[in-house]
């Protein structure tokens, strides 16, 4: 399976959003009663209840695709890949956000979808929103890739208005390690990806580097039967090679998000997050377009089939 580092960039019209379903979202926040269950306290704090020790690329989580693209390109839902606002993402227990940004004169970094404003900026709609999160759920992590979506010319490069944002915050809010670590390393922090457009600092996770290798799959151009195919390749490979997923040696990215001219991404997440919850491909990190309470419930809890040895005193606790 080759490396991919592409980004979708989907300027098409989404379809009119079907009635709430597991797998897929609808326009209301998260439903709470689909989000407890005996395995772990709550899905705001879920992670609390694995080992120290576990290696962060063993765990299986949920992330979303272009996370805060929430708005509608002039009246048209052209950029539109989500339903829930970060908050609801977080406390429903998604850990892994994909963040565009705008390059602006004014180095505020403002989200966007292509051209799609959305409405938002990285350090007071996303940084700090975290930063709060995590203040509260102290035994998580979230990673937050980053990638510039759009650019002004002559404006301060991401990586000069990202630096400014890291001397602000708090210490220990920020991780940027270039290996895979064990989770004691990671909680309550923000892991930082740069994207495949940016480098801050020479740190990197998009390729083989030290001990640690990240495998993405980001097919988006294909028919959803093609992506199919390719979703439970790449989900078979992380369960035949759950041994250096342990070892820290690999971590997988498999993203379910698409477009095709004639299957515009809420059509296409339907069907596609309907087929990863029918047959529960839940290995590695998954992205989603619109993922729904049951499918994030599900992913979380495939964790919790693990052995004992995986867990904490918490876990024993509560079954």
């Amino acid at each position: 399976m080759p490396l991919c580092l592409c980004c979708c960039c989907c300027c098409s019209m989404c379809c009119i959003l079907p009635q709430r379903k597991g797998f897929f979202s609808s326009k209301r926040g998260p439903n709470i009663k689909y989000l407890y269950s005996k395995e772990f306290n709550s899905t705001q704090n879920w992670m609390q209840s694995l080992s120290d020790d576990i290696c962060v690329s063993e765990i299986n989580l949920v992330g979303t695709h272009d996370s805060l693209s929430l708005f509608p390109y002039y009246g048209l839902q052209v950029s539109v890949c989500q339903r829930w606002i970060l908050l609801d993402q977080l406390n429903s227990g998604i850990r892994l956000l994909d963040i565009r940004v705008k390059e602006d004169l004014d180095g505020k970094l403002p989200l966007h979808h292509s051209q799609s404003f959305q409405h938002c900026y990285l350090e007071k709609d996303v940084i700090d929103v975290i930063d709060q999160f995590l203040i509260k759920n102290p035994s998580e992590f979230v990673i937050l890739m980053i990638r510039i979506e759009d650019q002004e010319a002559g404006a301060p490069s991401l990586a000069q208005g990202f630096d400014k944002i890291v001397r602000k915050k708090r210490q220990n809010l920020f991780s940027f390690e270039s290996w895979i670590p064990n989770l004691d390393k990671l909680r309550g922090k923000i892991w930082i990806w740069p994207g495949n457009n940016w480098d801050y600092k020479g740190y990197s996770m998009k390729q083989k580097i030290r001990t640690g290798q990240l495998i993405r799959q980001d097919f988006y151009d294909c028919s959803v039967e093609e992506k199919k195919k390719i979703i439970k390749e790449v989900n078979n490979m992380a369960y035949q090679n759950k041994s250096l997923r342990q070892s820290g040696q690999e971590i997988y990215l498999n993203q379910m998000n698409g477009v095709k001219w004639y299957c515009w991404p809420s059509s296409y997440a339907e069907q596609i997050n309907q087929y990863v919850y029918d047959n529960q491909l839940y290995e590695g990190f998954l992205v989603f377009d619109f993922p729904g309470e049951k499918i994030i419930k599900e992913v979380i809890e495939s964790n919790f089939y693990q052995p004992k040895e995986y867990f904490t005193k918490d876990y024993e606790s509560i079954n």
